[in-house]
């Protein structure tokens, strides 16, 4: 009678698992079936979602409409981000231990430990057809055009890896020479790499036992066969001796505005002027900050515990700057914009608006013409703010999506300091040296 009993109870659990299980499928279902629900924007991955399919009769034939129709479905379907990190959290239950590695792994080239020949352009390289951005809105600001490598997560911080590309490092070492030539006694040629944070901060013991190139290596070996023209504004051990103060993000790429702080007190010896303390600046945070480690590790867990927080020094002349979009229509933004009411995946587009082809700020206490421009991808954006209490005008170019010649803006703006500074990551990366080309020959 007892063993009858179990049976029937076992019976009952079986079926009510099997119907609430239905149960789930059909709210599922229907749930994604409901338009409205269905995201078209990532804020976490900062870009557009998959739209529905335009039928054609050539897709419909072989068969690439219905492979984007289930594109479009699993990447627009109703609650996305919440279920990825669901996904996430529940992944972190599999295996021992808090480091993961997100993305393939690649050893780098080994870095030559003496100097070469001056390194030089040899051909005529062009890039990609530039797009442009905007910044009227949130949305608009900073779509991201970097896909990064691979992720290290360890604990509440992510690291990207740095792999080492001899002829890239040296295809990058050659523009810049060509651009210290093209403007020898108009304009000084200042040049920045900048290391990233598993070169910096991630202890010495876990970075020499993972597959990543040495960045203070590398760095040096490009500013080797670098000529004397150039200005080399060395700041990996500027950085390194601040690596216990908060001057990475944990969950995203960049370096927060304290670590721009660090390497503008370098540009400013290279420069010869006296930099700015940092109790001269007005600050502000905003935090909630969950950048592109979060998204790119699949928003682990472990970095959603303790997001980031943006602190932004706001320089004293002036807020204001205007811009230039890709058609040349003219706009007003301000150099630290108030984001905190700002998505989690945006906080770090506070500094300048974002990435935009060309931006301008006026220092209206300065009247002596001093004008610089700063070329850079992403990480410059913090960088900028320093310079404004420094000069006249300051001139900020995003080699990315710039479509005119560096050495016209020079030229027409009477510009007298270039300041080229780039992530180390950039450096590596043809597509963004040949931007750099594009704009600098």
């Amino acid at each position: 009678m007892r063993r009858r009993e179990k049976n029937r109870i076992v019976e009952r659990t079986s079926i009510i698992k099997c119907i609430a299980f239905f149960l789930l499928m059909g709210i599922g279902a229907v749930t994604a079936l409901i338009i409205p629900l269905r995201p078209t924007k990532s804020d976490l991955e900062k870009r557009e979602l998959a739209k529905f399919p335009e039928f054609t009769l050539a897709s419909f034939l072989d068969g690439s409409y219905f492979s984007q129709i289930d594109t479009w479905y699993s990447d627009t379907f109703p609650f996305r981000e919440q279920l990825l990190a669901c996904n996430s959290f529940l992944q972190s239950f599999n295996g021992i231990g808090s480091v993961q590695i997100h993305g393939n792994v690649q050893a780098g080239d080994e870095i030559p430990t003496e100097s070469g020949e001056l390194a030089t352009l040899e051909e005529d390289t062009s890039s990609e057809e530039p797009s442009s951005v905007t910044p009227s809105t949130e949305e608009d600001v900073n779509v991201p055009t970097q896909t990064l490598g691979p992720v290290f997560v360890a604990g509440n911080s992510a690291y990207e890896f740095y792999r080492f590309g001899k002829d890239a490092s040296t295809k990058y070492a050659a523009v810049i020479n060509t651009a210290a030539e093209k403007f020898e006694g108009t304009a000084s040629v200042y040049d920045i790499i900048i290391p990233n944070s598993m070169g910096v901060v991630l202890p010495d013991k876990i970075r020499e036992n993972i597959n990543t190139s040495d960045q203070r290596e590398a760095i040096n070996y490009m500013y080797s066969v670098m000529s004397d023209k150039v200005k080399k504004v060395n700041i990996f051990d500027t950085l390194k001796s601040h690596k216990g103060e908060y001057i990475y993000f944990r969950t995203d790429h960049h370096w927060t505005q304290l670590g721009a702080y660090y390497a503008y007190t370098e540009f400013c010896k290279s420069k010869g002027i006296s930099p700015k303390p940092l109790e001269y600046y007005e600050v502000k945070q905003f935090e909630g900050f969950l950048g592109s480690f979060y998204s790119d590790s699949g928003q682990a867990p472990e970095l959603a515990k303790t997001p980031d927080t943006v602190y932004a020094y706001y320089p004293k002349a002036t807020n204001k700057m205007t811009y230039l979009d890709r058609k040349g229509n003219e706009g007003s933004w301000n150099i630290i914009n108030d984001v905190s009411s700002w998505g989690a995946g945006s906080k770090y587009n506070c500094f300048i608006g974002g990435d935009n082809p060309l931006s301008t700020i006026v220092n209206p206490e300065i009247n002596d013409g001093s004008a610089v421009v700063v070329v850079k991808e992403s990480y410059g954006n913090a960088f900028v703010p320093f310079l404004v209490d420094h000069y006249n005008y300051v001139y900020v170019v995003d080699y990315r999506y710039y479509q005119g010649k560096l050495g016209d803006l020079v030229a027409e703006k009477g510009i007298k300091d270039v300041i080229y500074i780039n992530n180390i990551m950039a450096t590596g990366t043809n597509v963004r040296i040949n931007d750099l080309i594009r704009i600098t020959k």
